[in-house]
């Protein structure tokens, strides 16, 4: 019995284009889930506390979002 075969490797620029698509997606993930911990955990303080590091409630958010924090 004669066997064929038929598997061609990926070329590199296709291999590179989705590695680079899986770890922009990894990436992704990884900094939602870091500005998520950020958020939680500056909740956590009253708004005294918050002051007291120079933020105000309504910062959290978005400084936690534009990775300032």
């Amino acid at each position: 019995m004669v066997a064929i075969d038929n598997t061609r490797a990926l070329s590199p620029r296709l291999t590179y284009t989705i590695v680079t698509y899986v770890t922009d997606i990894l990436l992704s993930f990884h900094k939602a889930r870091q500005t998520r911990e950020t958020v939680r955990q500056l909740s956590r303080l009253t708004d005294r506390e918050l002051n007291d590091i120079g933020l105000s409630r309504g910062d959290v958010l978005h400084l936690a979002r534009a990775g300032q924090l």
